[in-house]
């Protein structure tokens, strides 16, 4: 049995260090904290930054921009006049004319389409061009919306163990106090066993968290092509949420906007110019030639015999068949068919998602409405009860335990709420092509 005055000392010191193990101020609230101090503001990491740099650096969407770019040229070849035909022909046997002997044939020759059919052409190239740069477009959209989620996920994975290492230090301080209350008699061993059981499966927790936070960090590498970016990662800054005035245009201006819909309206657009330039297929080209006769200056002999003369020359083949005309026309024709049911299609999935979405905001901002206003409050009073509970010795050590492992858990689901609430925002974002 220790003296009195030992005693009194050892109780008021478990009194303080439970005291303080519950009076640190939590982490939770201050954007971007982190346990084991604050890191130098050159080391954080904004959202706004990492999303010019997908813009700047990333090859997928740089390949997409060039291939567009490339396309672009294909207008001025497509209307463009076919190369003019020179050729040359000799009489290795020479024809007999009234002022000598014929030796050779010049021959240049322009072909000329059918009024219309080069401005068709071109008409096809450049929408093709048009639709690949929608589509470059639309892998930007993509690659921000693949960021910002998983910007998201890695900054609320860094709050997650921010919250956990408070929680750990807690858990370490009640074990302190379980230990000295079960040396002096008057606690359970049981409470020690499930104080160093929690922290155990608190650190389980964290190696997860830590892995996923990494490989996160790794996508946001991979997105940016800054393969140094995990390494310097020291903290990201909260992602900064939408208003609703960013996705609350009217169905009509958001399909005008997204660069998919755009895509297949040119789709449906260039199946037209393409069955109006196979209607033109049918209608004769022109040609116009300049020939030159080379005629040797000499008569021809007086004893010729009329024999047959032998010539070396070149043909064009004449397409006079319908049948890849009609199987133009009638590709163009499907393909337009195609690119309305698509749009249609795309238009009832657009406002359908759109739909969805604002229901997933509206219910993850009341989800941390209720935890902010109501349940983290009632969580903080119920542990300082039950503080004051163990104090006097009318609440077991296990009450306590019980009491911060739910205050924990629920800021944990707060940090949450506010991960999915971000992700939700971003996809509307996405959704509705808003920049």
């Amino acid at each position: 049995m220790l003296p009195k005055s030992n005693l009194t000392i050892t109780m008021v010191h478990l009194l303080s260090l439970i005291a303080f193990a519950l009076s640190v101020p939590p982490l939770y609230g201050l954007p971007g904290a982190r346990a084991g101090g604050t890191a130098h503001p050159d080391s954080t990491i904004h959202l706004e930054d990492l999303i010019l740099l997908v813009r700047a650096q990333n090859p997928t969407l740089h390949a997409a921009e060039l291939q567009a770019e490339s396309m672009s040229f294909r207008e001025q070849q497509a209307s463009a006049l076919p190369y003019p035909t020179f050729g040359v022909s000799y009489q290795p046997l020479p024809i007999h004319t009234a002022r000598g002997t014929q030796r050779s044939q010049w021959r240049i020759e322009q072909a000329i389409p059918f009024p219309g059919k080069t401005g068709l052409r071109g008409d096809v190239a450049r929408l093709t061009a048009t639709r690949a740069y929608s589509d470059a477009e639309r892998v930007q959209l993509d690659l921000v919306l693949d960021l910002e989620s998983s910007y998201s996920q890695a900054y609320h994975l860094q709050e997650e163990l921010g919250l956990m290492d408070e929680f750990a230090a807690d858990l370490d301080r009640f074990k302190e106090a379980a230990a000295v209350e079960y040396e002096l008699g008057r606690g359970h061993q049981q409470a020690v066993l499930r104080a160093q059981l929690e922290r155990t499966s608190l650190e389980i927790r964290s190696i997860r968290l830590q892995t996923d936070l990494r490989s996160a960090l790794e996508r946001l590498a991979l997105l940016t092509n800054d393969l140094g970016l995990p390494s310097r990662a020291a903290r990201l800054a909260p992602p900064s949420l939408l208003t609703d005035s960013d996705a609350s245009d009217p169905l009509d201006v958001v399909l005008q906007r997204r660069p998919d819909v755009q895509s297949l309206e040119t789709t449906r657009t260039l199946a037209d110019a393409r069955q109006r330039l196979a209607g033109k297929e049918s209608l004769p080209d022109f040609a116009v030639h300049v020939a030159y006769f080379d005629i040797a200056a000499k008569a021809p002999p007086t004893g010729a015999d009329g024999r047959d003369a032998l010539a070396v020359g070149a043909s064009v083949r004449i397409p006079l068949w319908g049948g890849e005309r009609k199987g133009r026309r009638g590709e163009a024709q499907l393909e337009m068919k195609r690119a309305e049911s698509e749009l249609e299609a795309l238009r009832s999935a657009v406002e359908t998602e759109i739909r969805d979405l604002r229901q997933q905001v509206a219910g993850e901002t009341r989800r941390i409405e209720l935890l902010q206003g109501t349940l983290i409050p009632q969580a903080e009073t119920t542990l300082e009860a039950t503080l004051a509970g163990y104090t006097n010795g009318n609440v077991g050590f296990l009450d306590l335990l019980d009491a911060e492992r739910m205050l924990f858990e629920l800021r944990s689901e707060e940090n949450s709420a506010r991960r999915r609430l971000n992700v939700s925002m971003a996809r509307l974002r996405h959704a509705a092509a808003a920049q």
